[in-house]
């Protein structure tokens, strides 16, 4: 080989060595650019929900649209807010498991009667078909609590004495329900009447921490006002929830008004507090209401959890510290009339 065909070999040697590295890198980018684009088309795939295989053979990614529920605005929020006396309040889509609308819902405050919808699902969970025999467990009612007119020796069935505890918030019909309860569950233990209604508030206070109430603790079964008897909007609509899943007490809770004659003779009639539900009362009554319980004390305020439907939703209202009797129905009729209206 002459001089001249050395050096020109030499001298592509020279040129190939200076473009390996250029062609190295150009094939690392090109692995790259591929791997990425490989990534990123997995994951569209799996956000698709799925591949489903076309007429060819040929895999395709199916196209989706996401639903977004409609929502209060915030104009909305503040208007709610600001026509409303209640001190703590929620509005909640049963339908759709969502809360619309809150104030104040995780603040401790007095439940007042909201109580017995806890005593009324507590009795329902725990009691046997045996009847109530009223008993001087009767006398252990604060004499400022409303009444059902139970007498000694009457003798109801459990429905009845839910309907008597519900209706017209009997905290007769709560000591009641809460002594025998417990006498019967523990009978070895011959509890005294004061030992059975504190035992069945073990009860109550049990089923609370089991359903999620954290924030709630009750000390007597009619809701009398206590220092440490206390609950939230929260834990209310978590208590009527569980609540709502016992027949008799969802029947009680739906009743407007109610006449029957006890298993001992007795002709008993009872209205619900709860004027949502009560065509006599135009002011307040609200069509679409389905059920609920009144509370009141000095320190708790009026309170009412309700039920309405309408258009095959349901909505729950828990309003808490109402300013007098009528806002808490106005106030939830409010929020329920808010709630419907979204599309």
């Amino acid at each position: 080989m002459s001089k001249t065909q050395t050096f020109r070999h030499s001298r592509r040697r020279r040129a190939l060595r200076r473009l390996l590295p250029v062609f190295i890198i150009a094939v690392l980018l090109l692995a790259l650019a591929v791997g990425i684009a490989l990534y990123f088309s997995g994951r569209d795939t799996s956000h698709s929900g799925g591949t489903s295989q076309g007429q060819n053979g040929t895999t395709t990614v199916p196209t989706t649209t996401t639903t977004t529920l409609p929502s209060f605005t915030d104009q909305t929020v503040s208007q709610l807010s600001g026509a409303m006396s209640a001190k703590n309040a929620l509005l909640y889509d049963v339908t759709h498991e969502r809360v619309l609308f809150d104030t104040n819902a995780d603040v401790v405050c007095s439940p007042a009667s909201l109580t017995k919808i806890m005593t009324a699902a507590v009795a329902a969970k725990y009691a046997t078909e045996e009847n109530f025999v009223v008993g001087r467990e009767v006398y252990l009612t604060d004499p400022q609590a409303s009444s059902a007119y139970l007498k000694l020796g009457m003798e109801l069935t459990l429905p009845q004495m839910l309907q008597a505890l519900l209706l017209p918030s009997g905290g007769d019909a709560a000591y009641c329900l809460a002594v025998h309860t417990a006498q019967r569950l523990y009978p070895e233990e011959e509890l005294s009447n004061f030992e059975a209604a504190t035992r069945f508030c073990d009860l109550m206070n049990e089923e609370l921490e089991a359903i999620g109430a954290k924030d709630s603790h009750f000390v007597n079964p009619d809701g009398m006002y206590h220092t440490f008897h206390v609950t939230t909007a929260n834990d209310m609509l978590k208590i009527l929830r569980f609540a709502w899943e016992f027949d008799a007490v969802r029947e009680a809770l739906c009743t407007q008004r109610t006449s029957f004659t006890t298993p001992s003779g007795h002709e008993l009639s009872y209205t619900n507090t709860n004027r949502l539900l009560n065509t006599y009362f135009p002011a307040t009554y609200y069509a679409h209401a389905i059920g609920g319980k009144t509370g009141f004390t000095d320190e708790a305020g009026y309170c009412l959890a309700s039920v309405a439907e309408k258009d095959g939703v349901q909505l729950i209202a828990i309003v808490l510290g109402c300013a007098d009797e009528n806002m808490r129905f106005t106030e939830s009729t409010l929020l329920y009339e808010a709630g419907f209206a979204l599309k």
